[in-house]
Order: structure tokens, then C-alpha cells, then sequence
């Protein structure tokens, strides 16, 4: 029976785990941590709840019937092994790294100023919803999305709050979108800007902060920290990210070691965090293939998240990042009264990539969709793209040929 070790007890690992399980593996699941946490996407929503209690000690299910040994850390990966802290020494035919991200250091002045939250753990989550006062004004700043999402659930009870986003894990939305979400942030009590924070002050508990030399009276602060790929010592490359590149069957360069989830990067990419998509599929993928599997996996070029009762949803690369890139892309973009969209197109009439903001419907025939490869600004003003909600797409894609000069 084939051995597979599994390091990291996330969506990833576990999901990794029972690939390789229901293949006839031999599975052994380790993680560092000593307790099962809740998944990292969810910590916003432990803001204002009880504490969590999940499983601890030696060994604990994760929703499923994988054992996972709990507080073992491991330090290196080899072609046919993995060793831990204690120098134990586990046995693989295969090995499958999940490590996932982990935070920055918090890197502002003063953060450990009473009143201060360096958003690190999901404790620090509970600890911020039973803490922060329900009349007080709050500064949230980092990374834009998980800022957004912490935002939005202080903006109870009165409370003043402003979020300084510093960077975008995802990417920044386009300027209308940009306009558009703090549109529908100002309506749920959160003004938006961007900058920088570089200082807490205050006579040991937070009266203000500073921001590009600003200085902003708060009674509470929040850095919401960006997620980098956490990794371990193992025989393969790093990314530009510092995450471990991997082909498209999520090998790495030593062939019995595979990557998946926030810790693996395919070559040439630049995202931090979550840069292989939906960390449960890519987990699949790489269990199936650490099992003598042929499965390709296709990084997902979409991003969407619900916030302030808005759909922000965007197929293809942000704008800026392919400004940055040197694309040469034209942006037209049309605004209704609660809805967005942004199209962008090189000179061929060729689309890149298409960012829309509206409200939100449960419909799960509306948004998010996706757009074909090699679609052009005709395809989406007068092809189907299987929504019944592609007015607005359509509309701005017109928009596009009109001022397209090779239509």
C-alpha cells in the first residue's frame, strides 16, 4: 500500500488526504498547530461570536475520517520523507505540501498599544468582536479584501469605521469599481481610502494613528496583515512570491513531492496568497496525482467576494497588473445606478479581462460567470455568455466597439 504524507491539516491538506485515501493510500496527516482551527476565510465571521473550541490534543478529526497528528511541525521534505522538529523521521512514497500562508510582522510603530490588533490568529478575531466599544471609531488598514471584510462586520452599533487599504492580495479593483464598493461601504457606515499606516500614538492605549503623515483619531486600530506562502525546507524552487512552484499537475522539482493551496505557485506568476484558486480543488488534484494520477489542474483567472451587499466579481488579471506588465490595453467602463462594469482590450478588440460590481442576488443563474478564452468585444456584445444577467456586459462592450477603430 502506497504511503502518502500530507503536511498541513487545511481545506487543502484534508482534501489532499482523502483523494489519496479513497485511491488506496496509506494516509498520515501532520500539522503544527494544537487544535483544529477554523479555515482562515472564515475568521471574519468570528467577529461578536463565542470563542472557538475546536478539537485539540495528539490526533483529531477534520470533518472527515483522516486522522490528523496535531502539534507536529515539519521542518524538511525529501524525496522520500519528511522530518519534524523532534527529529522523527516519516516515510513517504509521496509527500503532498499544504502548508498554506502565514502573516507578515506587523511592521508599524506602537501596534502593541492597548486598544491595537495585529490580526495574526483566529483568536485575535474573537478577541477584537468581544473588545472593540459598540460608540468608538475604528482604523482598519492593510491588505484591501480582508480589510473590507473586517470593516464591515465592526460597522455595528454606531461605530465610526475607516479602512485604509495599504495593498491588494487580489488586486485592486478598477477605479469604478473602486467607486462603486465604497459606494455601498459609506451606506453600511465605512469610508474608504488608500494610503499607508506607519505609527500607533496614544499615552498606553490608542488615541490616533498615523497614515502618510495624517494623523487620525481612533479608539481602536486593525492591521489586517498580508498572507505570504509559508514553506518548508524541501528539494524545489521558489516563486516570485516565495511560494513553491509547481507544473500543471502541481509536481514540484523533486517528482514524489507535490504542492497545492496558498503555499504552491505555478511559474511566472506574482499573487501572494491563494494563488492557485480554490484551495479544496487544488488539494484534490495534487492527492490524485501524489497517487500515480495524470490530473491537470487550471488555475482559476476569476475573483469574486460579496461585500456591503455587493457582487464584486472580475475574470482575467486586475488592470493595473496589467498595466504594470506593459500591456497595451484600452479600459471602457459603464455605470448605472447600483452596477459597474469595466472591460478591458488590447488592440485587436481581443478582451483580458472583465470587472463588474452590483448588488448582490442569490440567483445562482446571475453572476459570477465566466468569459471563454480568446472572447472579443463583439462575442460579448452579441454572444450568450450563459447569464441571465449580461445587460450591463453587453452594454459596455458595445460601448467598446464604438470607440474601437478596427471594428
Amino acid at each position: 500500500m502506497p504511503k502518502v504524507v500530507v503536511v498541513g491539516a487545511g481545506m487543502a491538506g484534508m482534501e489532499a488526504a482523502r483523494e489519496a485515501l479513497g485511491r488506496g493510500a496509506d494516509v498520515t496527516v501532520v500539522d503544527q498547530s494544537e487544535r483544529v482551527e477554523p479555515p482562515w476565510r472564515a475568521w471574519p465571521d468570528l467577529i461578536g461570536v463565542a470563542p472557538w473550541s475546536g478539537p485539540s490534543g495528539a490526533s483529531a478529526s477534520h470533518e472527515s475520517e483522516v486522522p490528523v497528528e496535531l502539534g507536529t511541525k515539519v521542518v524538511s521534505v525529501g524525496p522520500d520523507q519528511a522530518t519534524t522538529a523532534s527529529g522523527a523521521t516519516l516515510r513517504a512514497d509521496a509527500t503532498v505540501v499544504v502548508t498554506g500562508t502565514s502573516n507578515g510582522s506587523p511592521g508599524i510603530h506602537g501596534i502593541g498599544k492597548r486598544g491595537s490588533y495585529f490580526l495574526d490568529a483566529a483568536y485575535k478575531y474573537e478577541q477584537l468582536g468581544r473588545s472593540v466599544s459598540d460608540s468608538g471609531r475604528v482604523v482598519v488598514a492593510g491588505e484591501g479584501v480582508r480589510g473590507l471584510e473586517v470593516a464591515e462586520r465592526l460597522a455595528t452599533g454606531g461605530r465610526k469605521v475607516m479602512l485604509i487599504a495599504s495593498c491588494w492580495a487580489s488586486g485592486a479593483p478598477g477605479a469604478d469599481a473602486m467607486a462603486a464598493i465604497a459606494t455601498g461601504a459609506s451606506e453600511r457606515g465605512v469610508s474608504l481610502r488608500a494610503g499607508r499606516a506607519s505609527r500607533v500614538v496614544g499615552q498606553g492605549k490608542v488615541e490616533a494613528m498615523v497614515a502618510d503623515g495624517e494623523v487620525v483619531p481612533c479608539d481602536t486600530f486593525v492591521q489586517v496583515p498580508v498572507r505570504r506562502p509559508r514553506v518548508v525546507s524541501l528539494p524545489a524552487r521558489l516563486g516570485r512570491s516565495g511560494g513553491i512552484v509547481v507544473d500543471a499537475f502541481l509536481r514540484t522539482e523533486s517528482k514524489t513531492v507535490y504542492a497545492a493551496g496558498g503555499c504552491a505557485e505555478p511559474p511566472g506568476w506574482s499573487s501572494p496568497g491563494g494563488i492557485l484558486g480554490s484551495p479544496a480543488a487544488s488539494g484534490r488534484v495534487a492527492g490524485a496525482n501524489a497517487m500515480g494520477g495524470e490530473v491537470r489542474f487550471h488555475p482559476g483567472r476569476s475573483f469574486s467576494s460579496v461585500i456591503f451587499g455587493l457582487s464584486w466579481f472580475r475574470h482575467g488579471p486586475p488592470i493595473a497588473t496589467l498595466r504594470a506588465r506593459g500591456g497595451l490595453v484600452t479600459v471602457t467602463s459603464k455605470r448605472d445606478t447600483c452596477s459597474v462594469c469595466g472591460i478591458a482590450y488590447d488592440r485587436r478588440g481581443r478582451v483580458v479581462s472583465v470587472e463588474t460590481v452590483g448588488r448582490f442576488s442569490p440567483d445562482p443563474g446571475a453572476l459570477p460567470w465566466s468569459i471563454p478564452e480568446g472572447s472579443t468585444l463583439a462575442s460579448l456584445a452579441y454572444g450568450p455568455l450563459g447569464s441571465t444577467d449580461i445587460s450591463l456586459v453587453s452594454d459596455t462592450a458595445r460601448l467598446g466597439l464604438k470607440s474601437w477603430s478596427g471594428y
